[in-house]
């Protein structure tokens, strides 16, 4: 299980960028990622578990800062976006199938 206050500099840039936005999040123990997701919003960020075993909350706040998660999260959607252990970014515009009858 990941440190709450490992997972509260992420949760502090999703509310403030995204205020009007709930943020909701779980840890998915399948995949060893923390995944994070807007209510009601196809967008979210998974996270991986590695991520957070070697780096500091000031770290991951740098990390964040420099990032363009935000950027992302505005502009493409649907959109999951996932980090790695070493903090590098991948953004997926997710699929979405509609069956026809």
């Amino acid at each position: 299980m990941i440190p709450e206050e490992k997972l509260c500099p992420i949760r502090k840039y999703l509310e403030t960028n995204f205020p009007e936005l709930t943020v909701m999040d779980f840890f998915n123990s399948d995949l060893m990622v923390h995944v994070f997701y807007f209510e009601r919003e196809s967008k979210q960020v998974s996270i991986r578990g590695a991520f957070f075993e070697d780096k500091s909350v000031r770290d991951i706040e740098v990390i964040l800062e420099r990032s363009r998660i935000a950027d992302f999260l505005r502009n493409v959607e649907p959109v999951s976006i996932v980090v790695d252990e070493d903090g590098n970014i991948a953004v997926a515009k997710q699929q979405i199938s509609q069956n026809s009858s």
